[in-house]
């Protein structure tokens, strides 16, 4: 197997290394920066620093093109290093490549610059010479060599010409990259062939400088399906071209091209006029949407309020007439695939306030359709224009979002436990991946999850980032990210590679004002925060708990809970005698703690950073040491909903009262915790694991034993399921030392879920929390091991809000983890996501070495 070696943006000191930005466009990649063409060959010397390793970097960069199989193992001339520039006399020093271009090559083009570019990075450290001053340009012999081009003489696409010539105009208007920025539109035989006639019929069209080449791959595309389109099978093999204007011949192509006759009716255009709004598409992997890309998932309104009576009333109308759009498009592929279009109120997760009508299209998505899919969107948000242009209706008040079929089915997944070949080989790609995320914009410093799943049926590396992340640029970095594996590591090259969006789930509870509103209760009785039954004194291992806080005006908050793990004893230098403490997360205590803040978000909240130099804020950064506080942080056995019903009628409902009365849901107080910046390395240095733990202090008399419920538990919960651990029967939890990774089955209890099964995953994941942001300096990524519910189970969920910090245990009741959070993938069966834990042997080492 070969050594893996990838690009790293970080150095082995620690120190952080440069992101490497690269500048893609049609049969062009570039580094620092795509430069105007044309670009010529300067005269001027090389600066005495490159000079001096011209020849090192030159094999440096042929290598690295044979290693991404861009040039054969054979050519030695595809790469040049000279002074180029646009105007300059002397010109930049350049890596120049000519290598064949196609499409699908252009995230290899993409990766093998960003390879060369960290390369000069490392050859030049220190050495006072920046590598920036090096560029690298990599080019198809298309923009090389000499062109020839002459008068197309075909009667079919000359009597057409007319209207093409409009239909092309109207699509660079409709793109930002060529708006306004048309300088001529040409029909010609234009090619590398000296036989002019030889050449492809081509539309040639010249822009400005204002252009960005960029996006001039997306234009032609649509311009070939629009032209297609309307044209009929005669405009099906004509190719598009596009380049910017040379100053010196305005309409034409450069002077440098072969030219055979001045005859050239017809070819120019002046722009006509233009009465359409310009549609910009936002476009994705699997989307397409205008006039913006909200964020997945939207929901759909169960009880929409239409803010324009007018679109209920032509609700159906419009929905005909997108079918009929798509239609003509053949959107469709004719055999399975069945196009669904709803117009409907939608709004963003959690946010009922970004509610919005929607035409909402689902369809079969592949990356060859993605301009196709631009087009439909195009088209069906100018039918709106045109429909609505007359009534008080504004066009781009509704929504359009065209999106994959693959958005609407229920995913399934499971660990990978039966190919050794590439578990073995995980935690090197699992690097990789992570440092390809962070050379693109598109997903720097946004990853939340790296995980290796069966995801509906295929080995997957699932990625999940948060909202930062410009889910327009995902597909060049799940093209990167697979050219990088498919380089360095055998038996990957059928992994599959999916992004989305994910809100990394606390598993504590939404930190809301208490509220008396019924639909707040029904939502609370979902969660799980009925309590049936009295309230009982000693708390044992799976009882929830809550912060004793109140908000920045004085008044008392609701806080959510989390889980007691277990009770485990320790002794101090200052206190030799043994004491009882209940072990918890500290994510789930730090409400507790002064200075933190809670943000609202649409119907729920999210922890906020916290007032800087604050308790909380220390305590997340350094830990809280045991006498930290004069008055340490409280907790209580949280209040949770109670109802005459489900309380014993109306003096179950009173026992509960006396209980808060008496002031007996003291719990104890806060006597230490990890905070979110303590590791622990493992297998050496090669895989840091997050610790997150609390210890509370717990009253005497509220103390219980570790002691387990009966397997009756398990039985009630889950029926004949054989996943119960039947040995247990009453016993008490022990302490264990892990065995390392097997897909056995797990339990624990916890305060929302109850009794729950699970199975183990044997490849750690690499996580980054979003709540310990505000800390970061640099990559906080850990490496954690995860669960998942047991498939096998009705009743699947495994994690859930208020589960945090309970423990995990085996089959004969010994403690090998304690949870902590978890990360929801979405459309899964059930809504379910796994959990993250931590082998109990790290944490007590590190309570030891606190």
């Amino acid at each position: 197997m070969e050594s893996l070696n990838p690009p790293s943006t970080t150095e082995s000191s620690g120190e952080k290394g440069p992101v490497i930005t690269v500048v893609s466009a049609r049969y062009r990649t570039a580094w620092p920066q795509l430069r105007r063409r044309p670009l010529e060959r300067s005269r001027a010397s090389l600066p005495a620093a490159v000079e001096a390793r011209q020849g090192e970097i030159k094999l440096l960069a042929t290598k690295i093109l044979r290693d991404y199989h861009i040039i054969n193992d054979d050519e030695y001339d595809g790469v040049e290093l000279v002074q180029m520039g646009s105007n300059s006399p002397t010109g930049i020093p350049t890596i120049a490549i000519c290598a064949s271009w196609s499409e699908d090559k252009q995230g290899i083009w993409v990766s093998a610059v960003q390879v060369i570019a960290m390369e000069l990075y490392k050859m030049y450290k220190g050495s006072g010479f920046n590598y920036e001053s090096i560029h690298i340009d990599m080019q198809s012999p298309e923009l090389t060599q000499t062109v020839y081009y002459g008068p197309v003489d075909r009667d079919d696409l000359c009597q057409t010409w007319d209207s093409i010539r409009k239909i092309v105009y109207q699509r660079l208007e409709s793109f930002e990259a060529t708006a306004d920025c048309m300088r001529s539109i040409c029909l010609f035989n234009y090619g590398i062939l000296k036989k002019i006639n030889d050449n492809p019929p081509t539309i040639f069209i010249s822009v400005d400088d204002e252009s960005s080449e960029t996006g001039w791959l997306r234009v032609i595309n649509d311009i070939k399906s629009n032209i297609s389109r309307h044209g009929g099978q005669i405009w099906m093999d004509v190719n598009v071209h596009i380049e910017h204007i040379v100053e010196s011949c305005e309409s034409l192509p450069p002077p440098s091209h072969q030219y055979s006759s001045p005859n050239t009716n017809n070819l120019i255009m002046d722009p006509p006029k233009q009465e359409d709004p310009v549609i910009t598409v936002v476009s994705a992997r699997y989307r397409a949407a205008w006039p913006e890309l909200r964020p997945l998932p939207l929901v759909w309104a169960s009880d929409p309020t239409w803010p324009f009576p007018l679109l209920q009333q032509r609700r159906y109308e419009i929905q005909k007439t997108v079918g009929e759009i798509l239609d003509r498009l053949q959107i469709d592929d004719g055999k399975d695939d069945i196009t669904e279009i709803w117009l409907e109120n939608q709004y963003m997760a959690s946010q009922p306030d970004t509610c919005v009508p929607t035409i909402a299209i689902y369809s079969s998505w592949s990356e060859n359709k993605q301009g196709l899919w631009e087009t439909a969107v195009r088209e069906v948000a100018l039918t709106l224009y045109h429909m609505l242009k007359d009534s008080y209706v504004a066009y781009d008040s509704i929504h359009i979002d065209m999106q994959g079929s693959e958005h609407g089915r229920t995913i399934y997944y499971r660990p990978v436990d039966d190919r050794d070949d590439i578990c073995d080989s995980w935690d090197d790609v699992r690097a990789l991946v992570h440092q390809r995320l962070e050379a693109f914009k598109a997903t720097e410093r946004s990853m939340l999850a790296i995980c290796l799943l069966y995801y509906c049926g295929s080995i997957t590396i699932y990625i999940a980032v948060d909202y930062s992340s410009d889910e327009t640029g995902w597909l060049e970095v799940i093209a990167d990210i697979k050219a990088n594996i498919d380089r360095y590591k055998r038996g990957w090259t059928d992994v599959q590679v999916h992004v989305e969006h994910n809100a990394e789930a606390s598993y504590s509870f939404d930190i809301l004002p208490p509220t008396f509103d019924s639909g707040v209760a029904q939502k609370g009785c979902l969660e799980g925060k009925l309590f049936d039954g009295d309230y009982q004194q000693a708390i044992k291992p799976g009882d929830d708990f809550g912060a004793d806080t109140s908000s920045s005006d004085g008044s008392k908050i609701a806080v959510g809970f989390g889980t007691i793990g277990c009770f485990i004893e320790i002794k101090t230098k200052s206190n030799p005698a043994w004491k009882r403490y209940a072990l918890i997360s500290y994510h789930a205590v730090r409400p507790a703690l002064p200075g933190f803040r809670f943000e609202i978000v649409g119907e729920g909240s999210k922890p906020a950073p916290p007032e800087p130099n604050s308790e909380c804020w220390n305590a997340d950064l350094k830990g809280y040491a045991p006498g930290h506080s004069a008055t340490p942080p409280r907790f209580e056995r949280n209040d949770r909903l109670a109802t005459e019903e489900g309380s014993g009628g109306r003096d179950g409902m009173q026992k509960k009262i006396a209980f808060f009365n008496d002031g007996k849901y003291a719990l104890g107080t806060l006597f230490a915790a990890s905070g979110y910046m303590r590791r622990v390395s493992v297998d050496g240095d090669r895989h840091k694991v997050r610790l997150d733990w609390a210890l509370i202090d717990v009253a005497e008399h509220r103390q219980g034993s570790n002691r387990l419920p009966s397997w009756s538990a398990w039985k009630q919960k889950y029926g004949g399921v054989p996943a119960s651990p039947y040995r247990l029967d009453g016993s008490l939890l022990e302490e264990r030392q892990s065995d390392g990774p097997n897909n056995l089955y797990v339990w624990k209890l916890s305060a929302a879920n109850g009794p729950t099964v699970g199975i183990y995953h044997r490849n750690r994941i690499a996580c980054a929390m979003a709540e310990d942001k505000h800390l970061r300096d640099g990559d906080s990524e850990t490496a954690e091991y995860i669960y998942q519910p047991d498939s096998g189970c009705m009743q699947r969920t495994y994690c859930a809000k208020g589960d945090s910090g309970s423990v995990v245990f085996d089959i004969d009741g010994k403690v090998i983890w304690l949870y902590s959070a978890g990360i929801k993938i979405r459309q899964s069966f059930g809504n379910e996501g796994f959990g993250m834990v931590t082998p109990i042997e790290h944490i007590f080492q590190d309570i030891k070495d606190f």
